[in-house]
């Protein structure tokens, strides 16, 4: 710090006694007529300060009577004179107090030198509270490509020609059969390209050399095609958008040398660009062999190049690439601005009766504000939290127990100018209505209103409830074996088929066992014909009636084989294996199960609760639970509590995307259902809510803090 800027500081200010001139206009000043709604404009450029306005041409024709020596009243006299439209000094003086800080004016050095000296610190603050309060975009600027595009666009004029239109939509053509045509896996691996979570430090690096590199050339083509419409571009740097890396390049000036479509085409260039470099990669991928290291590079650049940035580029609902061209199209500036400011607006004069000033919309433009800015602010803050609880994800792999702490520092910066907008509101929310309240908050009503409070938060008429997915089985459930050998020659059952206990279900063919069991029969006939002849006789009984009672107990035998040849159901129920008719002809040995019956009139639900909730439940519980498929719900209550954890059953919860969350274990509650209307079927999945104490609003708080703090400093 030199003396002068010592001075500077320490010395009291002393306000400057100097005469102001009257103002002038820029004499640098670019201006070009455009049509805006149905509405005629001039849009001026202020090339030094790479700024634009949009004034009607009534007051364009205005300020080019600003020279720096006429008043008012000459001014207005002149403008009489030459447009025919009366005027006043008061008029004059009206606008050139609303537009004194505008940057049209010209300003001798000794007048900037004033005004930046009174100006420097209301900058400063306001730069600070912006940079503090915003981060939704960030700007970095890093060097002024102007002589790099102006080189570029005088080299390569054939960009700009309808030949190159028409083979870049011929590329596109291609790449996207190549997309649909290999979809499957090119659609998942745009996901996985993006998981940050199981990718090393080399892999890292590579990702942001090619999104550099891309990211690039991207802004480079916007530049290119504002230098087309006569612009130029002094500016290129790295943005922050809702802390999501980026770049950019300063086309501000197409917005007032180029017509409509050209400036659609200088929103839509760099998309363009990225689709052709997208297209060349997905050539190459294409042609080339699989174990080529083009060919694995060719596809890293697709998916950096390609459809998931594409996308997000061209969404409208940020300002982005996509935002300009929506814009553009429907001939609406500001729409962002435009419409949240009136949507807020109304909600604050006619929800919350503040006294501000809804500008006047039209209803076929409020068809598309109200809608834009629900969609748009649902998917700013949903980008904002997946920010913050990708940060937390992250910081979780190295630390579960504190990776709240950066993800909680996050938020509050990435929302502190929500959080103040939302403070600013409820202070002014409280002002005008304070009055209002005091007046109606008699005694009488300040203590019933406390009452009730009391009893809202202390009273225990909260219902707490544990939630699990479960999946429904049979309480009964039969596995029919075969007995004896055989070969299957008749089914009686099929899938879906309800059997009575004691049905027939197959039939086996045993020819052996038959033949034998002929045999034996007609062996016992004559034994018996034996035994007979010699009671008659008196002679030899005992010989032949031992004969006969031996081959009778094995006649009892071989017949109990034969009766197993037919298989029957032991329990009442639904066949539930599928395609039982495939067996026939197959050679079944003894004990192969052949199909299951499952008693579907009671059924059992396995519900899965995490380690924390199990203390919470107890046997005799009330459970609620909805299967995916159905939109009633069933009740019943929990009969069984497992002592071990189990694995999850394959399926009913969806995988954990982030490898540093280490899920909970799971334990088994049984929850026995009635089937009486026959909707529930075996393997249905869903979601339970066993319902356990009351608790009051302050005692669900206490237990949530208690929780917390037990847990990060036992």
């Amino acid at each position: 710090m030199n003396i002068v800027e010592a001075l500077n500081v320490a010395l009291p200010e002393i306000p400057e006694q100097r005469k102001k001139r009257p103002l002038e206009m820029d004499p640098r000043l670019v201006a070009r007529e455009h049509v805006m709604e149905g509405v005629p404009i001039v849009r001026v450029l202020v090339p030094e300060a790479h700024e634009y306005y949009n004034l009607p041409p009534h007051l364009w024709n205005l300020l080019q009577l600003f020279n720096g020596e006429r008043d008012y009243e000459e001014i207005a006299e002149l403008y009489t004179a030459q447009y025919g439209i009366a005027a006043t000094g008061d008029w004059v003086r009206d606008f050139a107090t609303q537009n004194a800080e505008a940057s049209f004016w010209f300003w001798t050095p000794l007048e900037k030198s004033a005004r930046l000296r009174e100006e420097q610190a209301a900058k400063h603050r306001a730069q600070a509270q912006k940079k503090s309060n915003n981060l939704a975009e960030i700007a970095f600027p890093a060097w002024d490509p102007d002589k790099a595009l102006t080189w570029i666009h005088d080299e390569f004029p054939f960009i700009f020609t309808y030949q190159f239109l028409l083979v870049s939509l011929g590329m596109f053509g291609f790449a996207a059969y190549v997309a649909i045509s290999r979809w499957g896996e090119i659609g998942r691996d745009n996901l996985e390209f993006y998981n940050f979570t199981d990718k090393s430090g080399i892999d890292i690096l590579w990702f942001w050399i090619l999104i550099f590199c891309i990211s690039v050339i991207h802004e480079f083509c916007h530049g290119l095609a504002c230098k087309h419409t006569g612009g130029e571009s002094h500016s290129m740097g790295f943005l922050l958008i809702y802390l999501s890396p980026a770049f950019y390049c300063e086309t501000s000036e197409a917005w007032v040398y180029g017509r409509k479509w050209q400036r659609i085409a200088t929103a839509a260039a760099g998309v363009w660009s990225s689709l052709i470099i997208y297209s060349i990669a997905s050539f190459l991928w294409w042609g080339t062999a699989s174990s080529s290291g083009v060919h694995r590079a060719a596809y890293m650049v697709m998916l950096a190049s390609g459809i998931l940035p594409v996308v997000i580029n061209l969404n409208p609902l940020i300002k982005l690439d996509g935002y300009y061209i929506f814009t553009e199209m429907l001939d609406i500036s500001e729409l962002k601005e435009n419409s949240t400011g009136y949507v807020m607006n109304w909600i604050k004069r006619n929800v919350f009766r503040l006294p501000v000033e809804v500008p006047y919309v039209a209803w076929r433009r409020r068809l598309l504000y109200v809608p834009y800015t629900v969609a748009s602010g649902v998917y700013s803050y949903g980008l904002l939290f997946f920010v913050v609880t990708f940060v937390y994800n992250i910081f979780h792999r190295y630390s579960a127990q504190w990776a709240f702490v950066p993800a909680t520092v996050l938020a509050l910066l990435v929302f502190k100018s929500r959080i103040l907008a939302c403070w600013k509101f409820m202070k002014l929310f409280y002002l005008d209505k304070r009055d209002f309240v005091k007046a109606w908050l008699t005694p009488a009503r300040y203590l019933a209103l406390t009452v009730a409070g009391l009893v809202i938060l202390f009273a225990p008429v909260w219902r707490e409830t544990v939630e699990g997915r479960f999946f429904l089985e049979p309480a009964r459930r039969a596995a029919v074996r075969v007995g004896v050998p055989g070969t299957l020659a008749e089914t009686y059952a099929d899938e879906g088929q309800t059997v009575s206990a004691g049905m027939p279900l197959l039939r086996l063919r045993n020819v052996d066992l038959e033949s034998e069991a002929a045999g034996i029969a007609a062996d016992l006939k004559t034994a018996g014909a034996h035994a007979i002849r010699a009671q008659l006789r008196y002679a030899d009984y005992a010989t032949a009636e031992h004969r006969r009672r031996e081959l009778s107990e094995v006649d009892h035998a071989v017949q109990g084989k034969l009766a197993h040849l037919t298989v029957t159901s032991p329990i009442t129920g639904i066949v539930v294996t599928p395609r039982v008719h495939d067996l026939l002809g197959s050679y079944l040995l003894p004990g192969t199960e052949v199909l299951e019956i499952a008693d579907l009139s009671i059924l059992q639900a396995l519900i899965y609760v995490p380690e924390p909730d199990m203390a919470k439940i107890r046997v005799g519980t009330a459970a609620a639970l909805r299967p995916d498929g159905l939109s009633a719900s069933t009740f019943g209550e929990v009969a069984f509590l497992a002592t071990s954890s189990s694995d999850l059953e394959k399926g009913l919860i969806p995988p954990e995307a982030y490898k540093g969350i280490k899920g909970s274990r799971y334990y088994i509650v049984r929850v026995p259902v009635v089937n009486g209307e026959g909707r529930l079927r075996d393997g249905m999945t869903g979601s339970a809510k066993i319902f356990v104490r009351r608790q009051s609003l302050a005692g669900f708080a206490w237990r949530g803090i208690r929780d917390f703090v037990w847990r990060k400093l036992w």
